[in-house]
């Protein structure tokens, strides 16, 4: 079951755009040496519309690749991203699909260098900081999916998805009671995660009744005649 939904229900977060922020830095003219730089203003121009251009062709092929990856054609969106990303290199979101796609095709080292990218443009982004625990925990690296995914939570505390996948890394550690627990918040953020419901918590629920039988037994076993 596909229990991380990619791309259409990932809110990206809302942030100044490449154009708008190179926009104001060229807006931020010296009034004393204005007369001065009045030849700058078609290099600005000039500037300012390339930055465009690169924008709305990433925009494009970014949007392509989207579809291309609902359609389970993972190897060719990835072709549309890393054109996209050679004219806007700055792009989370960017790096944080392609780990996506690339956990998808079993690439695991790759995801997590794309994710570990995605984290570095923007450490803020709790979108970015669950793909690096999801990528990790697919790699059996347990510690720093569990860091990786409470960095999530941090950053996001009313994202479910985030407690799932804390709650998921948790679980690989063997911390039963401790992923439990998120799982339930995860459900409780979103009543409608069947998959929490009926996979999640069913399944550690049930790897807590054979720990307490395991317990029980063992008790019985060491209990004096």
């Amino acid at each position: 079951a596909n229990y991380f939904p990619m791309f259409s229900s990932i809110k990206w977060k809302k942030s100044k755009s490449t154009l708008q922020k190179a926009a104001e830095v060229f807006s931020q003219d010296d009034d004393e040496e204005e007369e001065e730089e009045d030849w700058l203003v078609p290099i600005k121009r000039k500037k300012l519309a390339m930055l465009e251009d690169n924008e709305t062709a990433s925009k494009r092929l970014e949007e392509q690749g989207i579809v291309l990856a609902e359609n389970g054609r993972y190897w060719e969106a990835l072709k549309y991203w890393n054109e996209a990303l050679s004219l806007t290199p700055e792009s989370s979101k960017l790096y944080e699909m392609k780990s996506q796609v690339l956990l998808e095709l079993g690439e695991l080292f790759p995801a997590v260098e794309s994710a570990e990218k995605a984290v570095s443009l923007d450490m803020t982004w709790a979108v970015a900081r669950q793909m690096l625990g999801r990528a990790q925990l697919g790699l059996g690296e347990l510690f720093p999916a569990v860091e990786s995914a409470e960095k999530a939570v941090s950053l996001d505390m009313t994202w479910a998805v985030a407690r799932q996948m804390l709650g998921r890394a948790q679980l690989g550690l063997g911390e039963i009671e401790m992923a439990l627990q998120n799982f339930q918040k995860a459900l409780h953020l979103d009543p409608s995660n069947d998959e929490v419901r009926y996979d999640d918590i069913s399944w550690t629920m049930e790897l807590i009744k054979k720990k307490k039988t395991l317990t029980s037994n063992e008790t019985l076993i060491h209990a004096p005649d």
